[in-house]
Order: structure tokens, then sequence, then C-alpha cells
């Protein structure tokens, strides 16, 4: 069956380790668009910090973000597809997590809000953190969240000592309703249950009559174990952890050779090759 949809992630997938996009990307995805593929970004991202290079290509119709908590369609504007965190059980995780060296940060309607005491240069220096320009920051994040009384997207528990991730995770294991991922060494993530990109990938081809098999997902990390796992054509980045590369059909070259062009160039080569015979 031809590709009708191409699920990508975006870090460590079509961005570089240093967060460029490439101009073989670029065209890879614009010969794919030009034969009607829809593109859609499936980012662990909020909309808000989705490059708009991204958002600006062909065929981008609509973004998964913050790990599959949104879905946000691009001619509106608007999330047609939520699975958020409650404000209560948001705020009661924060709390235990102030026991802990760790930086979290709450994804908000599209926006990042974090603690307006942490210094954010020292995270970018020491940790690769971008995007500081695009953050919100608030004296206490529970606090704030109590206050506004809504759902959270998902929050990014950045650790600022590694040797802490295990506590941290018995400490939270038993609050109900949430799901944990990651998408690298230094981090955790933290999603309402139903939270997924696999889950809003599965419910946006559905509302696109578009079937599981016509569908190709590339990505690199443990946060796109479940959009490959839908996928009928899942690909594993070069640079991805050993569990997606075992569920992936097909292993491209890392994100910084860009490979993301070479799984769209063979998929297209392949089937220009099928036309013509």
């Amino acid at each position: 069956m031809n590709i009708q949809l191409l699920a990508l992630d975006l870090d460590g997938t079509v961005l570089t380790v240093t967060k460029d996009l490439s101009m073989r990307n670029i065209d890879a995805i614009r010969r794919a668009a030009s034969r009607g593929i829809r593109i859609i970004p499936t980012s662990g991202r909020t909309f808000g910090n989705i490059p708009e290079e991204i958002l600006s290509l062909p065929g981008v119709t609509h973004t998964i973000t913050s790990n599959g908590a949104a879905v946000v369609e691009m001619k509106s504007g608007q999330s047609i597809y939520r699975q958020d965190i409650s404000a209560e059980t948001t705020a009661a995780i924060l709390e235990i997590l102030k026991e802990f060296p760790v930086q979290p940060s709450a994804y908000i309607e599209g926006q990042m809000y974090d603690y307006e005491q942490i210094d954010l240069e020292n995270l970018k220096a020491v940790h690769g953190i971008g995007s500081l320009d695009k953050r919100i920051r608030v004296p206490d994040l529970a606090e704030f969240i109590r206050e506004r009384g809504v759902g959270v997207e998902k929050l990014f528990v950045l650790y600022l000592d590694r040797s802490c991730a295990v506590a941290v995770k018995e400490a939270l294991a038993d609050i109900p309703g949430i799901l944990f991922t990651s998408s690298g060494e230094c981090n955790m993530e933290i999603n309402a249950a139903g939270a997924t990109k696999g889950n809003a990938l599965a419910w946006l081809c559905s509302r696109l009559n578009i079937p599981r098999e016509a569908v190709m997902a590339i990505g690199d990390g443990h946060n796109d174990l479940t959009m490959l796992s839908f996928a009928g054509y899942p690909i594993a980045m070069e640079n991805a952890v050993e569990e997606l590369k075992a569920q992936a059909v097909d292993v491209t070259l890392s994100c910084e050779e860009s490979g993301v062009a070479h799984a769209i160039e063979r998929y297209l080569d392949r089937m220009d090759i099928r036309c013509e015979n």
C-alpha cells in the first residue's frame, strides 16, 4: 500500500543534535508532500516550541505535540484532541518533585512554564536546553497550576543529578493515571496515561480515514515506541535506542546524516520504479 501519511519525530530525527534542519531533509519532505503525502510533525515539544521552519513545510496539515497529549490542526491553529493530566494531579506531582534535584517544566496549552528561580542559561549551557525565550517563568509551578485549574499536557523533568532517577519514579509510583517515558538519558517525561504518540496518531488517522498500513513513522527515542508500533512502515534512526530499532522494519542513517531524507528517498525511489514497470 502506498504511504499517505508521514509521521516524523523532531529532535534526534528530523533535527540534528544542534537542532538544525538540513536542506536534504527539507527537499525530501517537499518531494513527499508533492506526492500528496501528509506530513505530521510528531513531537514531545509543545506546539509553541516547534520551529516555524517545520510548521511551514508543505504537506503539514496537523501536528502531534507533547508526546501525543494534543493534536493541533494547522488551518485553525486549534487543538482538536487533548489528553491532559488534571491540575490536581499535576500539582501533587510537582510538590513531590520539590524533594529532588530536578528541573520540571509544565506544558500548558501549547506553552512551556518553568520555575522563576531556575538558572535557565546554565541549563542551556550544561544540558543543551534551547528556546529559552519561549519559556514562561512563574514563582511556583504547583501553585500556578492550582490557581489556574487547567490541565497539563506534559511534565518534562530534567535530572540535575541522574542518580536520583530511580528514586523519583518510586516516589511517584502511587499516583494514578500517569505515564512515564523519556526522550533522553537525562530526563523523564510524564503524561496522562492515554497520552502517547501512537494513540494520537491512531486518532488522527481515523479522523482522516487513513489506514495504519499507509503510515510511515520515523523516530529515535523511547517516546516514539507507540508511534512506530502503530505505523505500517516503522523506521528507526541509526542513533535510535535499541528498543526502537528492534521494532522497526528498517534502520536509516543518523540525524546527523539526514536519515529522514534517506528513508523518504528510498521509499519514493522504489515507488517510482514500480510506476515505471
